[in-house]
């Protein structure tokens, strides 16, 4: 139990100080924050490939394992005892930074919550929690030692399994911002057929069938209809699997109605005082967009947000602008710090008169309602 004590207290370690600290630092360059290897098309695509092919191995195409020496070499020094209280804290320390992009969500909220307030010791504190709760399942089967893990046998291949569904939705999802729009749809349909087969959703063999298999082949048949609609909606135009049908009827799909593509592009300071300029002598309100190819949340404000059409009519009065963080250059970085921007995405709205409204700056994924009210408030020159 000190052992597993020692592993989980230095992972909660490894999350609290350093990392609060780089993100409570001031403005300068801290926009790299959001730039970690995930937020690059360059590096998409090998991500992407890479959850692929584990998703392969999953599924028996060929076997990951460690060299037969290492293998040998820890199970004889497994059989001397060895180990300590000291190299357990230092295989939780380092091993922190392998499985950190497990919770990259959380790690990324907490960080962006610190580096936009500011305060260290609460930014210490969520990451400190962040880790004890990676840690905590370690002590408990310290603990208890053998007794609770869960005899080897054959259910093991159907989590292997599960596992490689798990990856290529991963890859799906990763591959998104550098593959055609049209084209996610497809293999999400593709996906969610091959866990119906899975599933059993097609087994017609004759025998007797226990509750179990049956439940299974229910939802092997929901996977095979929701199969079916993501692969009509993508022949009907449709781009968004939450929403696939809306191609059909005559809906406009995302691509259409996307206020985005009305946006005006900035890529300089100057520029910005200049638009902002126009705008107060017209005397309309105006909005700024950070966006980014790379940004998954982008893309789901793209889907969710912008394809209603009551926030399209909402910002048609708005003179309304886009800086792109695709490719982050000395000029975006320069807008990124003046305007005290973390990353994408993030919507600031300023009034008729310059001023940045009161509670009109929108970080990271957000909703219709919150849209709608940013620009209320930014219209009513508060």
């Amino acid at each position: 139990m000190c052992d597993a004590a020692s592993f989980c207290l230095q992972v909660m370690q490894s999350h609290s100080p350093q990392r609060s600290r780089f993100s409570g630092r001031r403005r300068p360059g801290r926009e790299k924050i959001c730039r970690s290897p995930c937020n690059h098309q360059s590096r998409l695509a090998p991500l992407a490939s890479l959850f692929a092919l584990l998703a392969l191995s999953m599924f028996g195409l060929y076997e990951l394992q460690l060299p037969s020496a290492w293998v040998a070499g820890l199970s004889r020094f497994g059989k001397r005892g060895g180990g300590s209280v000291g190299s357990a804290a230092v295989l939780g320390f380092s091993s922190a930074f392998i499985i950190g992009p497990c919770v990259t969500a959380p790690l990324a909220g907490a960080l962006l919550y610190v580096a936009r307030t500011g305060d260290i010791a609460l930014g210490a504190g969520l990451l400190f929690a962040l880790g004890l709760g990676k840690g905590i399942p370690l002590i408990i089967f310290g603990t208890a030692g053998g007794q609770a893990l869960p005899r080897a046998g054959a259910w093991m291949s159907s989590v292997k399994h599960v596992f490689g569904f798990v990856f290529f939705a991963f890859a799906i999802w990763m591959a998104e911002p550098v593959i055609p729009e049209w084209l996610p749809l497809g293999l999400w349909g593709v996906w969610a057929m091959a866990i119906a087969v899975f599933l059993g959703a097609f087994d017609v063999t004759k025998g007797r069938s226990t509750p179990m298999r049956m439940g299974l082949q229910a939802l092997g048949l929901i996977a095979a209809v929701y199969a079916v609609i993501l692969i009509v909606g993508l022949a009907a135009g449709s781009i968004d699997p939450v929403r696939p049908l809306n191609g059909l009827g005559g809906v406009q799909t995302v691509s259409r109605t996307n206020p985005e593509a009305r946006m005006a592009l900035l890529t300089s300071r100057s520029q910005l005082s200049a638009e902002l300029d126009a705008a107060r002598s017209d005397g309309k309100a105006s909005l700024v967009y950070f966006t980014a190819d790379w940004c998954v949340s982008c893309r789901s404000i793209d889907r969710n947000v912008f394809s209603q059409k009551k926030i399209a009519d909402a910002l048609t009065p708005l003179k309304t602008f886009k800086v792109d963080l695709t490719n982050i250059g000395a000029d975006q970085r320069d807008l990124m710090r003046a305007l005290d921007v973390v990353g994408p995405p993030t919507m600031i709205f300023f009034r008729a008169d310059q001023r940045e409204a009161k509670a009109g700056r929108l970080v990271g994924e957000f909703g219709a309602d919150q849209v709608l009210k940013a620009v209320s408030v930014a219209g009513a020159g508060t």
